[in-house]
C-alpha cells in the first residue's frame, strides 16, 4: 500500500516552497478584501443553515443508536421536508431538513459522550475492520473521538484536550469522514449492481453516477441502504441544506467554529453503513512523469519547516487569510513527521480558500469568498464543469463574474473605464500575479482532464490511507509497532 503514495512526499514538498517562492516575487495588500478572522467564509443563509449553537433548540432525539450501537437508521424513516425561502436568500432552501439533522447530530454527540458507547462501537469498528482494509483507518478515528468527547467531560481524570486540540481534530476528522462516507457509499452501490445486474435495465448498467448528490438518487443506492438513508445523506450534502463535504473540502469551513456534533454524525453513520467488497485505489504512480522532476524531501528542508521563522512567515504572510493559519501550521507539522495522506487533506482545503482570496482581490470579485445558497463555488478543480462556474486555475473570468464585476463598476459610475480593453478585463489576473511556471504546476496536479486530479482524489476516497499513519497524525505520541516515532 505505501508504493501508491511512495511519490507524494516529492509531489507534497513542492506546494509549501510554490507558496513561499511567489510571496516572495509579489508582496500584495489585501486591505480591501472583506477579512473573516477566524471565522468560515459563509454567507448569512449558509451560516444559518449549517451552523449549531448550544443555544438553538433542536428538537430532543434519545436514541441515534440501536442495540448493536450504530446507527438508527429508522431516524431517516420519515420524508425530508420541501425547500422554502429564508431571509437574505433569494433561493429556496430546506431548512426544516437541516434543523432535523442538527438535532441528529447533537444527539450523536450526546451518545458519544455517554460512557455505554465505547464497548458497542468498538466491536462495530472491529466488525468493518474484518473485511474493509481501507476501514481499519475508522478505528482510529473512532478512539480519537472517544479520548477527546471523554476528556471533555469534567469529572474525567487526566489532562484534558485543549479546546484548540479538539477543534483540530474533529475537523481533520470529518475531512477524512467524508472520505471514508464517499468512497464506501460507491462500493455498495457497485456491489449491489453487480449484484443485481441481470434484472436492471441496459440504461442504469451503462451510465452509473459520478457524482455523489446523482448516487444518492439512484435507486439502486437506495434499494441498497436502509429506507429514507439515501434522501436524508442527500440532504447532508445538498447544496440548499447542510452542503458539509463540499464546505469541507473547498475550504470555505475553518476548524475555530466548525460543529464537532457532524464529526460525530459523520462517523456513526460510516461505521454503520452495510459492508460491500472494496474497488481498487487510485494509483498516483500512473503520473510519474508529472512529479519526475520535483527535487526530494530533505533533512534540511523538514528542519526550515519546523523552524519558528517559518511558523512565523505563515502568521504574517497576506496569502493565508487567519482562519486558515493553524490548519496551515498542522498541515506542515503533519508533513514533517511523514503523515503525507493527513498532510494533504488539511492542506489542500487550505491552499484552494488561499488562492481564492488572491484571486478575489486581484480579479476584484470579493463574492466568490463565500459561500452562498444555490451558487456555485469558485474552485480549485471541476475541469469538466468550467462552463458552469468559475475555475480559480483557468485563464480567464467565468461571464457570471464578469456580469458582476460589470454591474458593479456601472454603479460606481465607471462606464468608460470597464468599456477600455473588454478583452483585457476577462483574464485571469491570477495567472500573471503568480507567474506561469507555478500556474501551470498547481493546473497539472489539480485541474486538467489528463492530470491526477489531486483535490478530488483525495477528497472522494480514492487514495487508500495507511492505518499506522493515520493512528500517527491523529496522535502524535503513537509509536508504531517496531520502531520509534
Amino acid at each position: 500500500m505505501r508504493g501508491k503514495i511512495v511519490l507524494l512526499p516529492a509531489l507534497l514538498v513542492t506546494y509549501p516552497l510554490l507558496v513561499i517562492s511567489v510571496l516572495q516575487q509579489n508582496k500584495m495588500d489585501h486591505r480591501d478584501v472583506p477579512t473573516q478572522g477566524k471565522r468560515s467564509f459563509l454567507s448569512g443563509p449558509v451560516r444559518k443553515l449549517l451552523m449549531i449553537s448550544r443555544s438553538d433548540e433542536l428538537d430532543a432525539i434519545h436514541m441515534v443508536h440501536n442495540d448493536q450501537g450504530t446507527f438508527a437508521w429508522e431516524l431517516f424513516n420519515r420524508p425530508t421536508s420541501s425547500s422554502e425561502r429564508i431571509d437574505g436568500c433569494d433561493c429556496e432552501v430546506y431548512l426544516k431538513s437541516s434543523s432535523y439533522l442538527k438535532s441528529v447530530a447533537r444527539s450523536c454527540w450526546a451518545y458519544l459522550l455517554s460512557g455505554q458507547a465505547r464497548a458497542l462501537l468498538e466491536q462495530k469498528a472491529d466488525e468493518v475492520c474484518s473485511n474493509r482494509s481501507h476501514a481499519r483507518s475508522l478505528k482510529v478515528v473512532l478512539l480519537q473521538h472517544l479520548h477527546v468527547m471523554e476528556s471533555s467531560d469534567k469529572s474525567c481524570a487526566g489532562n484534558p484536550v485543549k479546546e484548540e486540540e479538539r477543534s483540530r481534530i474533529f475537523f481533520t476528522s470529518a475531512l477524512f469522514l467524508c472520505s471514508f462516507l464517499e468512497r464506501i457509499l460507491f462500493d455498495i452501490f457497485y456491489h449491489a449492481l453487480s449484484v443485481r445486474g441481470s434484472e436492471l435495465e441496459g440504461a442504469v448498467k451503462e451510465n452509473p453516477p459520478a457524482l455523489l448528490r446523482d448516487l444518492l438518487q439512484h435507486p439502486v443506492m437506495k434499494a441498497a441502504l436502509p429506507t429514507g438513508a439515501a434522501d436524508w445523506m442527500s440532504m447532508l450534502f445538498h447544496p440548499k441544506c447542510l452542503n458539509l463535504r463540499n464546505l469541507l473540502w473547498h475550504g470555505f469551513l475553518c476548524p475555530a467554529d466548525f460543529p464537532a456534533e457532524y464529526s460525530c454524525l459523520l462517523l456513526l453513520l460510516t461505521i454503520s453503513l452495510p459492508q460491500a467488497p472494496q474497488r481498487p485505489f487510485f494509483e498516483v504512480e500512473r503520473y510519474d512523469v508529472i512529479v519526475r522532476h520535483i527535487p526530494p524531501c530533505t533533512d534540511e528542508l523538514r528542519l526550515s519547516f519546523k523552524s519558528e521563522m517559518f511558523r512565523s512567515f505563515i502568521q504574517c504572510c497576506d496569502f493565508f487569510p487567519p482562519a486558515c493559519q493553524d490548519a496551515t501550521v498542522w498541515a506542515i507539522d503533519h508533513y514533517c513527521q511523514g503523515n503525507y495522506h493527513h498532510f494533504l487533506s488539511i492542506y489542500i482545503p487550505v491552499l484552494e480558500m488561499s488562492l481564492r482570496h488572491t484571486f478575489a482581490k486581484i480579479n476584484k470579485v470579493e463574492d466568490v469568498l463565500t459561500a452562498n445558497c444555490g451558487q456555485y463555488f469558485s474552485t480549485l478543480d471541476g475541469y469538466g464543469q468550467m462552463d458552469k462556474h468559475q475555475l480559480l486555475l483557468a485563464p480567464s473570468l467565468h461571464r457570471d463574474l464578469l456580469r458582476s464585476r460589470q454591474k458593479k463598476v456601472t454603479t460606481e459610475g465607471q462606464d468608460d473605464q470597464m468599456q477600455q480593453g473588454e478583452q483585457a478585463a476577462s483574464n485571469n489576473e491570477l495567472l500573471s500575479w503568480m507567474g506561469f511556471g507555478a500556474f501551470a504546476f498547481l493546473q497539472d496536479f489539480f485541474l486538467l482532464e489528463d492530470g491526477p486530479a489531486l483535490r478530488a482524489r483525495v477528497a472522494h476516497g480514492d487514495f487508500e490511507i495507511s492505518p499506522s499513519e493515520l493512528q500517527m497524525a491523529m496522535n502524535p505520541s503513537y509509536v508504531p509497532e517496531g520502531g520509534e516515532g
